[in-house]
Formats: structure tokens, sequence, C-alpha cells
């Protein structure tokens, strides 16, 4: 190209010449002919044509440099001026007319333009100074999320009523509002489920009564143990020092009002989401900059506005920095929390008697226990071969599954599993690359 370049000067003009320092030069005298001429009408063509293009060619390039070193790079034929869009980024200082250094001063991207001879429109780069140390090529990260939860609850209460009716007189003892306790006309009562004295719709109830002579007595006792476990992996794949974000959820709307008093309705996003930044360093090792949340709604605690009723949400969120080897894992947060809750509910000096004060008093006990965990894994990937078999997709192995009435009551029939898995390190395989 340098000898393209060097021939195509000899049939430019004086002042052409002038501008690129090549005035000295000199023709041997030969006669004009009209196959001379004709052959410097091709070249004057294909130097218009090389330099129309140059710009197309070198503005899909990008320049990389690390902070405190330097990069050359050769410049494109006809540069007559250029400029750097911040020069506390990067330095730039010419060499020659075909070469130029650049020096990387602060971490950051910025763009440089040539503005060539016989072109009104500047040739654009994009430079990227990296920290020391870090990979620059095109790494591509996947990174693995994984917030488990798991929430435990126990609850345990007991209570006792006795009532007793003899025509115009009612006697009742019990804990809360009895005005779930009504006489029917024969002359007996109805516990009603709204009753006071039931500590939980759900509670195990004894009643015994005898309605001919108004009696009626109930025991009212709850034990209930339960838990509930949540599970969000979300993956997410992106270029080294390029930020991702990733939202597997929804958004519900809510009133907003201005200054002026004018109802306009805004929406919050609620669900899994994942914001990273991960940057792959010399050493093969991930600098990983994460914030994964998991949100979901929560009605009880919500609240109404201008006739609408807004939810809150219970979120879990958190937001840091870590480094990892390719592959490895770590906890970037967790909690453990327990909420214990006693309530008694007594008759005075009554229900403070031993044995037989439990027939005069209501007890509760509720404890809730919560452990949270966020685990990250990080893995370098690359994108999978061509013609390569691609993984199985998500439910592709109930597109062919129709099996039969008897096959599906009596014998179970389930769909097979997939045999085609996701090779090591082509992204979002168990293992990551090996």
């Amino acid at each position: 190209m340098e000898g393209c370049h060097r021939r195509m000067r000899f049939v430019l003009d004086s002042s052409v010449l002038a501008d690129v320092g090549l005035t000295d030069v000199t023709y041997p005298q030969r006669p004009r002919s009209r196959r001379l001429s004709l052959r410097a009408v091709v070249l004057w063509l294909l130097s218009a044509c090389l330099t129309l293009l140059a710009p197309w060619s070198w503005a899909q390039q990008e320049i990389s440099v690390a902070v405190g070193g330097q990069q050359s790079f050769d410049l494109p034929s006809g540069v007559i001026r250029l400029a750097v869009g911040d020069p506390s980024l990067v330095g730039i200082k010419l060499l020659s007319r075909e070469q130029a250094l650049l020096t990387g001063k602060a971490v950051g991207t910025t763009t440089l333009q040539l503005w060539q001879r016989g072109s009104q429109t500047p040739t654009l780069f994009s430079l990227r100074v990296f920290p020391t140390g870090v990979a620059h090529d095109n790494v591509q990260v996947q990174t693995d999320i994984r917030v488990v939860e798991i929430s435990k609850e126990a609850l345990h209460s007991a209570g006792f009523f006795f009532g007793k009716n003899t025509g115009n007189t009612t006697l009742a003892i019990g804990s809360g509002a009895l005005t779930g306790v009504q006489t029917n006309d024969s002359g007996g009562f109805t516990l009603q489920s709204s009753s006071g004295f039931l500590s939980d719709s759900s509670a195990f109830n004894i009643v015994a009564g005898d309605a001919s002579r108004g009696l009626l007595a109930t025991i009212s006792a709850l034990s209930s143990n339960g838990y509930a476990y949540t599970l969000a992996e979300p993956s997410l794949v992106t270029l080294s020092g390029q930020q991702a974000f990733f939202l597997a959820g929804g958004e519900f709307p809510y009133p907003k009002s201005n200054s002026n008093g004018d109802i306009s309705v805004d929406f919050k996003q609620f669900g899994v989401r994942l914001s990273l930044t991960p940057t792959v360093m010399a050493d093969s090792r991930i600098l990983l900059k994460v914030a994964p949340e998991v949100s979901e709604l929560n009605f009880i605690d919500g609240l109404q506005t201008s006739g609408v009723s807004v939810p809150a949400l219970t979120v879990r969120r958190t937001d840091t920095t870590v480094q990892l080897g390719d592959g490895e894992s770590f906890i970037i947060s967790g909690l453990v929390s327990r909420t214990t809750l006693k309530n008694a509910a007594r008759l005075p000096l009554l229900g403070d008697l031993p044995i037989i004060g439990a027939f005069f008093r209501s007890t509760q006990f509720q404890s809730n226990d919560k452990e949270l965990l966020m685990v990250v894994t990080p893995h370098l990937v690359r994108p999978i071969a061509r013609d390569a078999p691609l993984p199985a997709l998500p439910g592709e192995i109930y597109r062919q599954f129709q099996p039969s009435f008897f096959k599906l009551v009596f014998l179970n029939a389930e769909p097979g599993q997939a045999t085609v898995g996701m090779p090591a390190g082509m992204g979002f395989s168990e293992g990551g690359s090996q």
C-alpha cells in the first residue's frame, strides 16, 4: 500500500505535492502520449476512490490503550488535522505524517477525529483507556446470580370458652370480643366463627354443650408449622467492561400528583432485577460490580392514595464489587432474622391461678425465621460454534409429547429428558468454561 501511495503522488498537481512536502520530486523528460495520459487518468481515479473509501474503513476501528501505556497507529493518507474529544483521557503525538502515538492518562472512553484532504466529513475513531492490568480484548462474561430465601413459621395458640344461658340470664367467659356468641330459639348458644375468642379461623375446636340446660364449653387449640422457599437464578452475558441489565417481572401503576395538583400515572418495576459490570483482568480474574434485587408486591402494607390501592414492595437487594476467578462462587450477601411474638390474655386474678387459671386465659406464641443468601458465579464464555448443536430450549421435551389416555392415566407417562446439553463455556452452562 505504501508503494501504491507513493506512485499516486507522482500524478498529483504541484499544489498537492506542496501540501505533502514532496515538491522536490523531479520527473524524467519524456514525450507526452495519449497512452501515458490514459494511464494517468486511471491512476488518478484509483487514488480518488481510495481516498473516499478510507474514512469508511477506518471509522469502524476502535483503539485501546492502558493507563500509563502507549499505543502507536498508522494514519490514513492525506490527514491535515486531528482532534481528541477529551485530552484529559488520551494524549496524542505525531511521529510522522503516517504515524501517531497515543498515551493513556485516565480510564474512560473518548473519540478521535481525523480530517483528510478533499473530504468534508471527519473520520471518527473510538478511544478506550482501560486500567493497568486489565485484559482489553473482547472477552464475554456470563454471571450467574442465585438468590435463595427460606422462611419458617410456627404458631401455637390455645383458649377456653364457657357459657351458661338460663332464659333471661347469660354468662360467658372467654377472651376477646364475644359478639359472635348468640343465643338461639331453643335456649342454647350459637358460636360463630367470627367470635373474638377464636384466635384463628383454622384452629382446632372442641365444643361440648347441653341445649336443654343452656350450657356450652369450648376448647380451641392451634399448632401449625410451615415454610416457604424462594429461588431466583438470573443469568446475564456481557462484554468485559460493559454494563448489562436484566428484569424478569413487571410494572404496577400508581398515581402521582405534580405541583399543580394534576394526577398522572407512573409505573414501578418489581420482580427479579440484575445490573452488573464485569471487567476481565490480565490474569483472567474477573472484577465484578453487581447489584441483584428481588422484589414482590405486598398488599398488606400498601396504602390508599387518590382512591387507588397502591401495594408496597418487599425487597431484597444488594450492591457490591468483588473479584473472582473463572467459575468461582462467592456469597455476596446474607441475612438471618428471627421474629418471636408471645401474647397472653387473661382474666385478672383468676387467670393467674395454677392449673385452673388455664380456663381463664388465652395464649398465643408465634415465631418466624428467615434466611437469605445471594451467591454470584462468573464464567468466561465464548459463542457457540457455527452449525454446533444448540441446547434444548425450555419446554422442548413437550413438543412431541402426546401420550394416549391409557398411558397418561394408568402408566403416569412423562416426557423424556432432553439429550442435547449446553457445551461447557458456551454460556448458561452449569459448569462454566473448563
